[in-house]
């Protein structure tokens, strides 16, 4: 059960909130009303209210940053694309259309288990996960974080943020992941999935150790651009140390424990010190497509699965044989979500595989992708996965047209965070406020070197 502290530190936010960016820049404080709710509120509570579902940290979290920024923090940018336009529409629409074709009650198991037809209530519920985690944050990225300078701005406090969670992440590797518990009064996760390679994952105010390491690789590969410019930090005591920063950055992601993370961490250092500002597009660009494009890819065998277990075998026996049950189950899954591919078969458990005999639940659902196919189908995967992977391909396209050369290589950095994002939503339910608004700030990007003549980049300025 959750203690007093927790539920005042939950609801005490909005007031917290407005105080932490009173005296603060619009593209700032659009940066940390999503990071800091996210990186220290309680897990597993909320502000439970009569007739609507109960308000986590997200929601509160994206509710008091669009209230705070749209009436502080006035701007006259509009999210005028015909294809967003088009894609929030699919997103929104998605829950309803489900709902009406899936109302019919499943059996299982010879008549063992019944699984009732979606209400209308389904449908408010599923707002309730759409707009904290994926609007909100999307929208507030692309109005406030369009200009250069607000992508420094972005890159500074994602760096700023990994080095402070790092002092409780550092604790937790050493002692235990048991601050959430020692501070809120409660565990949101199980403990034994935090133990790893003899010793323990950080869990810290995330949920999971999972989610932990990759907000850690995200600080670590805002810190390669030190490798690339030497003065991210320009004044203050940071700006002495900031060479040593990426290395501790990256040791720290090295000390979460997280396969997934150091391959992020090492994909992204090979771009920054390898290839040019265009190529490291390029290299988000194939990433973002082929997450796009993986169910599609998944469902007609050009995934190479046992290819790909058996080289993590040589490496790892413990973590081949996680992926092959990943693997397997998606497989299942597939299968599943195709029976009603276009709007899915809503939540409840219905899009899960169960046991013939006696409708036992049998699936193991790890992947966001497979997660939101077999929920809601076609129809919501592009209206989720669009909006993450469309971006991206705008600011890759601009690359031919006049605006190029106002393009910095920290939006390229934060469109590889995004598309990196992407990539862990396969074999992982990592889905979070910050992928979105990496999102809302690459489509702001674009959206901007279209709406006004730029000033040439000043080299020395990320």
């Amino acid at each position: 059960m959750p203690n007093l502290l927790a539920t005042v530190v939950l609801y005490s936010w909005p007031i917290v909130a407005y105080l932490l960016v009173k005296n603060r820049r619009a593209d700032e404080s659009a940066v940390l009303l999503i990071i800091v709710p996210y990186l220290l509120l309680p897990v597993g509570i909320g502000i439970s209210l009569p007739v609507i579902p109960t308000i986590d940290k997200n929601m509160l979290a994206a509710i008091t940053a669009y209230v705070i920024l749209s009436t502080t923090r006035k701007t006259t940018a509009k999210v005028q694309d015909n294809i967003v336009m088009v894609l929030i529409i699919m997103l929104f629409s998605s829950p309803f259309l489900t709902w009406l074709t899936n109302t019919d009650r499943l059996s299982f198991g010879y008549g063992t288990l019944v699984k009732d037809g979606l209400t209308a209530g389904y449908v408010f519920q599923a707002f309730f996960y759409i707009v904290p985690i994926i609007y909100i944050p999307f929208i507030l990225g692309a109005r406030y974080l369009r200009s250069q300078e607000s992508h420094t701005t972005f890159v500074r406090i994602l760096i700023l943020a990994g080095l402070a969670y790092s002092l409780p992440m550092m604790w937790e590797v050493r002692m235990s992941p048991q601050l959430h518990s020692e501070i809120y009064g409660f565990s949101p996760a199980d403990f034994r999935q935090q133990i790893r390679e003899g010793g323990y994952r950080p869990m810290v105010f995330l949920g999971h150790g999972l989610y932990v390491a990759v907000f850690a690789a995200a600080a670590a590969i805002s810190s390669l651009l030190i490798f690339k410019y030497k003065t991210v930090f320009n004044s203050g005591k940071i700006a002495k140390f900031q060479k040593w920063i990426p290395f501790y950055l990256l040791t720290v992601v090295f000390l979460c424990k997280t396969w997934s993370a150091l391959i992020y961490c090492f994909i992204a250092l090979g771009a920054v010190m390898l290839l040019s500002r265009n190529k490291v597009l390029l290299l988000a660009l194939g990433i973002a497509v082929f997450v796009f494009f993986y169910p599609i890819l998944r469902g007609v065998g050009m995934v190479p699965t046992q290819q790909i277990i058996d080289k993590i075998e040589t490496i790892n026996y413990e973590r081949a044989s996680s992926l092959r049950v990943r693997f397997e189950n998606e497989d299942r899954l597939l299968v599943r979500g195709n029976e009603r591919p276009l709007f899915g078969w809503g939540g409840s458990g219905r899009s899960r595989v169960r046991d013939e005999l006696t409708g036992e639940d049998i699936s193991i659902t790890d992947g966001t992708w497979i997660i939101i196919f077999g929920i809601y189908g076609w129809w919501g995967y592009i209206g989720v996965f669009g909006l993450l992977a469309y971006p991206v391909f705008r600011l890759y396209r601009q690359l031919n047209s006049p605006h190029a050369k106002n393009i910095g290589l920290n939006t390229a950095i934060i469109a590889l965070l995004l598309s990196l994002n992407m990539l862990d939503l396969l074999p992982n339910s990592s889905m979070n406020p910050l992928t979105f608004l990496f999102a809302g700030a690459v489509f702001g990007r674009t959206a901007e070197l279209f709406r006004t003549p730029q000033k040439p980049l000043n080299a020395e300025l990320v």
